[in-house]
């Protein structure tokens, strides 16, 4: 990613900071379940909020740091780099315990070594192996994309990033190829509804790594920072989907959601976690592109 990716990402900046306000709160949620013996990766709902007494710590400690970055809005306006700059680091610190949980869960699979059977696992080996591999590789990109946007990182250190990109690439195609062998050989728990999501998903995944790792060998930055940055949404979609399900069931107790993925919040979440930023993204891209012809 080239000088301008943060940016891009963040850009406009009052909106992009409010909604990431919101989204780091709901990360809060997210990571304490291992405080609170709730281990499930796989299963984003009820397991995502506290129980009893828990949840009103979680709910000041949560309404303190949305509120907190809420009010950095206007300091976006005279520091931005900055900003972007915490705002990175904090989504680097907060995605770290989804990523190490997915690397040990995944690892322990690949091992045949988990505590008991799961839903995942299945008698067909191809798909264990596509689903396991997708964890670890996945939990890999997560945990490295943010560090791509860190701009003192990336100018003062141009070859880790070019290196750090490598690997991020290959392994987002190695999630996306896992995650796609699985889908048709054991099938999603929510059924054709969540398959047919998570495999649009997965192949605009593989598209948006391929482009972006495609154009930055061609030295074609300009177009190496737009597919980068919708690689980014996409890389940061497994976190985000566990996000919107935290703050949903924190704000409704889990309206319109059900154990087998088919009410409604359910259904729409089958896209919801990736495609309306990936379409904010072209629109951000249309308003710069028509900026610079009306300029």
């Amino acid at each position: 990613m080239g000088d301008t990716a943060s940016s891009d990402v963040f850009g406009p900046r009052m909106s992009w900071a409010s909604v990431f306000s919101l989204w780091i709160g709901g990360a809060l949620i997210c990571n304490v379940n291992s405080a609170f013996g709730q281990d499930d990766v796989n299963l984003p709902r009820r397991d995502l909020v506290p129980r009893d007494g828990d949840a009103s710590v979680i709910n000041i400690t949560l309404s303190g740091l949305t509120a907190a970055l809420w009010g950095a809005d206007a300091f976006v306006m005279t520091s931005s780099n900055l900003f972007q700059t915490i705002i990175c680091s904090v989504l680097a610190l907060l995605v770290l315990p989804f990523g190490f949980y997915a690397i040990d869960f995944g690892q322990g699979g690949l091992r045949d070594a988990l505590p008991e059977p799961h839903y995942l696992m299945s008698d067909n080996p191809t798909a264990n192996l596509g689903i396991f591999i997708h964890m670890i590789a996945g939990a890999l990109v997560t945990c490295l994309v943010p560090f791509q946007l860190i701009a003192p990182l990336r100018n003062r250190f141009p070859a880790l990033h070019r290196w750090a990109g490598r690997i991020i690439g290959s392994a987002a195609i190695i999630t996306a190829i896992g995650g796609l062998i699985y889908i048709p050989l054991r099938g999603t728990i929510g059924g054709w509804p969540m398959d047919a999501g998570f495999t649009l998903y997965g192949a605009l995944t593989l598209i948006t790594a391929f482009q972006t790792i495609r154009f930055a060998r061609a030295r074609q930055f300009a177009r190496h920072r737009n597919w980068a940055l919708r690689f980014f949404w996409l890389a940061i979609g497994s976190w985000l989907y566990r996000v919107h399900y935290g703050l949903w069931y924190l704000a409704t107790d889990g309206l319109w959601s059900n154990p087998g993925f088919t009410g409604a919040f359910d259904l729409a979440q089958n896209v919801a976690f990736y495609l309306p930023h990936l379409i904010g993204v072209e629109v951000y891209l249309a308003r710069k592109r028509y900026r610079v012809v009306v300029s």
